[in-house]
């Protein structure tokens, strides 16, 4: 425990990973073969850039695209981070204010400080922020960090986690992510190590933070890092409890990883209603010396803050899912060795089931992305109870980089990247997805956000990534009070092509998307004007109600709620109505007047719109009559005794409308 106490700052030789793992078990379809686990440690620094070609280039201002060229899909903001350097993008958003997101994506900038992509309108525009500064009295920062994940905490603070040349992780936080805030917690003037109870230092890789509410402080938010150490073939996670910048005072071992020329690609979950954290990670089962792996996934759980990690009474943790998968490489789209995994999870906040997303067989000699959700008994603690296996990314697709998270209304959401081939240059083809499921992961409904091209073709380096080790998806669980909307919202950063959304250079930029995945009640026109209507006749006019979100809209009911009881809907219907997401259904009204003048009345649409659950629209008419109008004269004047009849003639005339 001393390297939490005191570190010495020192220059050391980065660790040969291939050199140190003499104790990585073999398996017999290796046929004794020892293959030790890859590390993701270095990163590909290489600047992609080039000129568009042909058919590339989207249409300036374009906010997306469902093709290379196009318009963003209904209901989805999809943006260009402009000069964000792409790779392993990761996102975070603030909980009390959700116009205030920041990314982090690329690698370097600590010859000074490393750059943040902060937005305050909700992810419309960004600009850069050179705010994370370099651990002081860390060895070896150049050209870091080199592995970043970042969280909001409820406590209004962002919190990072980094990984330097010397790849160990430190973590930081910030009061105001929109300034140079950031802060380390320092022991004797130098920054405290995040991993301090590892094995060796100089052996981490792969440090995913996040922030959770404490599971028995209300209100409190802790830190909480998970990381692989390479020397002891561990996944750990170290934790700081309700401080800021952080203290980390736990740093445990969850599970042993078996190498398998694989990278753990380790990934926490949080559980914002208990404060329960999960940790997943890789093992390779078979096939571990060349392609494919079988790959078993595993989870472990902890339910007091990182001091104990223990799931079905297990302290290693429990096999949750397995797949067979093509990883690191042949690379994924021959540009992207997969060197950070193929899985992550997430809790849902609501019923706090935890569902697992990871690689497995597409059909085709690919990988798939597919999908399990991990239900509890009523133990204690409660033991998990695996699900059935189901696919995200339709079959025969190649497809990686997932990323899931869960909203409050049960919603399940996956981010996925897949490759489509190669264009007519020769240079690979790819599209950003976002799949998402109202079924507990069932089925899925798959939107393609952007379809883009390679900056770059293969340069036959086994460890070249384009696209990088990961990218994020989340979501906000505890909105600001009276946030429309807000928690069924998405947000999610993968790295994509900046030509394909307006961009003048092809290049690995950061993508942001976000989407409200609710119905959105939409109403033309309001109000609805019958017009004129002759008394003890009747008129009609429509209203047409569409969705115009993305979940199906159910109408309970649409009743008058004030004025004249003249205006009525028209039997029928029969409720609940359901509406699909672009489509829509006209509700008729009629207005049958006893009497002369204007008529209003007010209805309330009752659906399940979460910003507009009882709408209201106003129906109007006017109550007509006939109009009499004579001319003529009844004068007949002076008249004589002739016995000539005289003939005056009177017109009565209808000039009303009835």
């Amino acid at each position: 425990m001393l390297r939490r106490h005191v570190f010495v700052a020192a220059m050391f030789v980065s660790l040969m990973f291939s050199a140190v793992f003499m104790s990585w078990t073999s398996n017999a379809a290796d046929q004794g073969k020892v293959v030790p686990p890859v590390s993701s440690y270095p990163p590909d620094t290489t600047t992609y850039s080039r000129p568009t070609v042909s058919d590339e280039q989207a249409p300036a201002g374009a906010k997306g695209s469902a093709g290379v060229k196009g318009a963003a899909p209904a209901g989805f903001l999809v943006v260009d981070i402009p000069n964000s350097g792409g790779g392993e993008p990761d996102v975070a958003i603030n909980p009390l204010n959700l116009n205030q997101i920041v990314v982090h994506a690329g690698f370097g900038g600590w010859n000074g400080n490393a750059s943040n992509f902060v937005s305050t309108d909700g992810g419309l525009t960004w600009t850069t922020s050179n705010q994370i500064p370099p651990p002081p009295g860390a060895p070896n920062t150049g050209g870091c960090p080199c592995d970043v994940t970042q969280d909001w905490g409820l406590d209004g603070n962002l919190y990072g986690a980094y990984l330097t040349g010397n790849t160990d992780v430190f973590s930081a936080s910030n009061t105001n992510p929109f300034a140079n805030l950031f802060n380390y917690f320092l022991i004797a003037g130098n920054a405290q190590l995040t991993d301090f109870n590892i094995s060796a230092i100089g052996a981490a890789d792969q440090p995913w933070l996040l922030t959770n509410v404490d599971p028995t402080t209300p209100g409190q938010t802790n830190t909480y890092v998970d990381y692989d150490d390479f020397n002891a073939g561990n996944v750990r996670v170290s934790a700081a409890p309700g401080s800021s910048p952080p203290n980390f005072t736990a740093d445990n071992v969850v599970g042993p990883f078996t190498g398998g020329g694989i990278n753990p690609g380790s990934r926490l979950a949080n559980d914002p209603r208990t404060g329960t954290m999960y940790s997943l990670w890789q093992n390779c089962t078979a096939g571990c010396g060349g392609s494919p792996k079988t790959i078993a996934y595993r989870l472990n759980r902890s339910l007091n803050a990182g001091a104990t990690w223990t799931l079905n009474g297990s302290p290693t943790g429990i096999t949750v899912a397995s797949g067979v998968t093509v990883q690191p490489t042949p690379k994924f789209g021959t540009v992207n060795a997969l060197l950070g995994g193929i899985d992550h999870a997430a809790v849902d906040p609501t019923t706090s089931n935890v569902y697992v997303v990871f690689g497995g067989s597409n059909g085709a000699g690919g990988n798939g992305i597919g999908i399990k959700q991990i239900t509890f008994d009523n133990a204690t603690p409660t033991n998990a109870v695996l699900g059935t296996q189901h696919r995200v990314s339709p079959l025969g697709v190649e497809a990686a980089l997932p990323s899931v998270a869960v909203a409050p209304n049960g919603t399940v959401g996956v981010l996925y990247t897949s490759f489509d081939g190669f264009d007519v240059n020769g240079f690979p083809i790819y599209s950003g997805h976002f799949a998402f499921s109202t079924d507990q992961g069932v089925t899925f409904t798959d939107q393609t956000l952007l379809t883009f091209l390679s900056p770059t073709k293969d340069n036959g380096d086994p460890r070249q990534r384009v696209l990088g080790d990961y990218q994020q998806l989340k979501v906000v669980n505890d909105p600001p009070s009276g946030a429309a909307n807000s928690g069924a919202t998405f947000y999610g950063v993968f790295t994509g092509n900046g030509a394909a959304l307006g961009g003048n250079t092809a290049n690995n930029d950061a993508i942001f998307f976000k989407v409200t995945l609710a119905p959105q009640i939409n109403l033309n026109t309001n109000p609805v004007a019958i017009g004129p209507v002759c008394r003890h006749l009747t008129g009609s006019g429509q209203l047409e109600v569409s969705d115009t979100g993305t979940d199906e809209l159910i109408v309970t009911s649409v009743a008058r709620t004030s004025g004249s009881t003249d205006i009525s809907l028209v039997p029928g219907p029969s409720f609940p109505v359901n509406i699909s997401p672009d489509a829509h259904f006209d509700f008729t009204f009629l207005c049958s007047p006893t009497t002369v003048g204007a008529k209003s009345a007010t209805f309330t649409i009752a659906s399940n719109d979460p910003a507009s659950p009882n709408t209201p629209v106003n129906v109007t008419c006017t109550g007509q009559a006939g109009e009499i109008d004579v001319t003529g004269s009844g004068d007949f004047g002076t008249q004589s005794c002739s016995l000539t009849p005289l003939i005056n003639t009177l017109k009565i005339n209808n000039v009303g409308p009835c």
